[in-house]
């Protein structure tokens, strides 16, 4: 055989592969080729020279060596799906892709029959209509943090993620047509870069339980309801439904370690705090932004980094736009005073607001307009807000009878999936500590204000 292609003579450093040791020398690397342009003679003639080297050593003794290939810098999915029509199915022992090439059809990819690695790289947000994986396929990875070996590939034939933004892009319904084995929801904008984590990882389970909660948190709520009292209705039903996880965000032993390990990437997203009532800040914002778009506001989540000795940080929140104007929301921070019968002190702020509480590097849209209502506020929707008030941590529906509510109390107290003497915490001990650091919260707002006083007076 006679190569022509510059790529391939580079590669081998010879034009005539014939010599045993060469080809062994030339296949024990990894053939790179980026930005491949089919419109392009020598890209054409590249692939079709490899498709040769292909059959050419699917012959006796070189069968086992197969061809590596890396492939880089494919600009979109009908990029990838050409090179795959391009490529003898027989013979590649490698594949690695990188590229752009969301919702590509990967189906072809059951037919290489002797691929043993595959590695499929994007460049950003990525799904696949399907991923059809190859019979001896040894090793799968998929981005950074998904990865599939020999026993964990048995189950995976098909395999296809669907990325959305928030739940309303994607229903229970087309869920049930598609086959997807992961949902992911990046609440980052397209081209956004972000400090903190802007994507969660669902399987298709934890994504319809997750929807069902999200539905019977907002279903009840009148569509022609003011936007101000639409929010506040989600605020306070999120605020004083869900506990703060101490354990994940401060483990102090090494029970408390192994849960934080296991379970903070979940105390930040959708699951743990619809689904086991317990979340940090960014699944307190994470759940408001979503339940804020069911009901028709336009709402993102926020980061700002808290300057301040202990305890401080990178934190998130909600913004919300109301009657065309964002505004600050902070469940989280919130939760403690609907705990202890306090109106809330962190809801409808500016910029400004949360800038005084010591947050600089204030992400998402500006909030500089005070809201018309917001020093009556409160008292003034507070029989609006018990009216929705839910006695069974988000799971009842309002309409629901008495009866109704002590049942579905009497079931989720058998399950206590989200007891938190399940991971070996003391739930009076965490009461406790909890009331504590509450108080040394508020203790340290005294401070602080005094200290400002008294600079105020020295001025």
């Amino acid at each position: 055989m006679k190569l022509k292609s510059k790529k391939l003579i580079e590669f081998f450093g010879t034009d005539e592969p014939n010599d045993r040791r060469k080809r062994v020398k030339g296949l024990l690397g990894i053939l790179e080729i980026s930005d491949p342009d089919f419109s392009k003679p020598e890209t054409i003639e590249l692939f079709s020279e490899i498709r040769e080297l292909q059959k050419f050593y699917m012959q006796d003794e070189s069968k086992a060596l197969g061809v590596k290939l890396r492939i880089g810098d494919i600009k979109s999915k009908k990029d990838l799906e050409t090179i795959l029509e391009n490529l003898d199915s027989h013979g590649i022992k490698y594949l690695e892709l990188k590229g752009n090439f969301d919702g590509a059809d990967f189906s072809k990819l059951s037919n290489f029959e002797d691929l043993v690695f595959l590695i499929v790289k994007p460049d950003h947000k990525f799904w696949a209509n399907k991923i059809a994986l190859p019979p001896n396929l040894a090793e799968f990875e998929l981005g950074d943090n998904i990865k599939f070996e020999n026993e964990g590939l048995k189950n995976k034939s098909i395999y296809s993620r669907k990325i959305i933004n928030n739940v309303t892009e994607l229903s229970l319904e087309e869920l049930d047509k598609e086959e997807y084995n992961h949902i992911e929801i990046d609440l980052a904008k397209e081209g956004e870069k972000r400090v903190t984590v802007t994507n969660y990882i669902y399987s298709p389970e934890e994504y319809k339980a997750i929807l069902s909660e999200l539905h019977n948190l907002t279903d009840d709520i009148p569509k022609d309801l003011p936007q101000d009292q639409k929010v506040m209705a989600i605020y306070e039903r999120i605020s004083s439904n869900i506990e703060y996880d101490y354990p994940a965000v401060y483990p102090e032993n090494e029970e408390e370690e192994e849960y934080s390990k296991k379970e903070i990437n979940n105390s930040g997203s959708l699951k743990n705090g619809l689904l086991y009532g317990k979340a940090v800040c960014a699944g307190y914002a994470e759940i408001m932004r979503n339940a804020c778009l069911m009901v028709g506001l336009e709402a993102e989540c926020a980061d700002g980094f808290l300057d301040r000795k202990e305890k401080g940080g990178w934190h998130r929140w909600t913004k919300v736009k109301i009657d065309g104007e964002w505004y600050n929301f902070d469940p989280c921070w919130d939760h403690d005073q609907y705990k202890e019968g306090k109106p809330p002190e962190y809801a409808f702020e500016r910029d400004i607001d949360r800038e005084n509480n010591n947050f600089s590097k204030i992400t998402g849209p500006k909030c500089d307009t005070v809201h018309k209502s917001r020093e009556g506020f409160f008292s003034k929707i507070k029989n609006f807000i018990n009216k929705f008030r839910r006695k069974d941590k988000i799971l009842a529906l309002p309409e629901a009878t008495e009866s109704k509510v002590n049942e579905q109390e009497s079931q989720a107290n058998e399950v206590k999936s989200w007891d938190l003497s399940n991971w070996g915490i003391d739930k009076e001990q965490f009461m406790v500590e909890s009331a504590e650091s509450i108080k040394k919260h508020n203790e340290e707002i005294v401070q602080k204000k005094e200290t400002k006083d008294i600079e105020t007076e020295e001025r």
